[in-house]
């Protein structure tokens, strides 16, 4: 596909410093957003989506794992609320981020 895609050796760190924005990742990388959520399907093996979701519940999980607060966390991933936070992270694996915090 792209070489200045190819530059990219660490997607998860490049999508936290673009917020987790696909069209914040396309800019800084110097390409268009459909030349990117190509390269992600091809490369990474899923939809552009579903990578950045996963990506931010990876993220998130450590945080909530290491003992930080769920309201820390949606600060931290870019959440605007706690609740949204909430929301999104019961929505992509099933569990409320409190039961996850209990479960681990």
């Amino acid at each position: 596909m792209s070489s200045r895609l190819d530059r990219v050796k660490d997607w998860n760190a490049f999508a936290i410093e673009c917020k987790y924005q696909l069209d914040v990742m396309a800019t800084k990388s110097g390409v268009s957003e459909r030349t990117l959520r190509r390269y992600i399907h091809q490369k990474l093996g899923s939809s552009p989506k579903v990578w950045v979701d996963q990506a931010r519940v990876k993220g998130i999980t450590e945080e909530i794992s290491q003992g930080n607060l769920v309201k820390t966390a949606a600060a931290d991933f870019y959440f605007k609320q706690r609740s949204h936070l909430s929301k999104f992270f019961k929505r992509v694996t099933g569990k409320a981020p409190t039961k996850y915090r209990q479960s681990c």
